[in-house]
């Protein structure tokens, strides 16, 4: 993959966090609208229940978007040169046993499409990422019993 595909691709991948940090945003901003409804509507059991959920439900989503903005910011200072062994910030094509995929190594986004192609996204604490680093174009190895050769790296 030249370096500017290469390049495009992080960004891609960084716009996909964007949105979902976004997204995130957007319902905490609407979970503290109705915790503030809930504020002025109604006393008893059912008022605390309901608070309650949205607490919760508050909680998560803050925690979502922590992680969202941790992963964006992971992703942004991921040095993108090329490489010849693979390593954080590889772009990595496979052939396991038969399937051939592509990867990006970098943070755990999971499957996205870029340039009408497939790709999934990994963390490089993952199990196929810590399998295949240090591995070069060439390099055949098993996966989870499975027969794997690396096709390129990048």
């Amino acid at each position: 993959m030249p370096n500017t595909a290469k390049i495009a691709l992080k960004f891609h991948c960084l716009q996909q966090l964007e949105l979902q940090a976004k997204e995130l945003q957007s319902a905490l901003d609407e979970i503290q609208l109705a915790l503030e409804e809930e504020t002025k509507s109604s006393v008893g059991d059912k008022y605390e229940t309901s608070r309650a959920q949205l607490q919760i439900e508050q909680k998560r989503l803050d925690q979502q978007l922590l992680h969202a903005v941790a992963q964006h910011k992971a992703l942004h200072d991921l040095n993108h040169d090329p490489h010849h062994i693979i390593d954080e910030g590889s772009t990595v094509e496979l052939l396991l046993a038969d399937k051939h995929i592509n990867l990006y190594i970098g943070v755990a986004l999971g499957a996205i499409v870029f340039n009408n192609k497939a790709w999934q996204v990994i963390s490089e604490i993952s199990p196929l990422a810590q399998s295949l680093k240090g591995k070069k174009t060439g390099d055949t190895f098993t996966f989870q019993g499975k027969p794997c050769s690396v096709i390129s790296v990048a």
